[in-house]
């Protein structure tokens, strides 16, 4: 499962939440994605052709409280990758 965390709404420092589960009923925290300054939100899990998660999202930057760029992170993925795999393998 996954979600966004903030202070606000828009305009904030949101961060992307990763919880695991075996059983559907307990779960627990096996991950936190953020990036300085780019507001993280709308995170997907995909499944890809060779039975890997992805992690998708996107991200917003502001300046004088307007959006100066919004873009999908794959950058972001690819950089934290490692980690969110080892997280899933945790898991098998």
């Amino acid at each position: 499962m996954t979600f966004r965390e903030a202070d606000g709404h828009v305009k904030g420092d949101g961060s992307i939440r990763v919880l695991t589960s075996r059983d559907g009923e307990t779960w627990e925290s096996t991950g936190l994605v953020s990036e300085a300054g780019v507001d993280l939100r709308d995170p997907r899990i995909s499944v890809t052709p060779d039975n890997r998660l992805m992690l998708l999202m996107g991200g917003s930057v502001y300046r004088d409280s307007r959006v100066r760029n919004a873009a999908a992170l794959g950058r972001l993925f690819l950089r934290q990758r490692r980690d969110l795999e080892q997280a899933a393998g945790d898991l098998a």
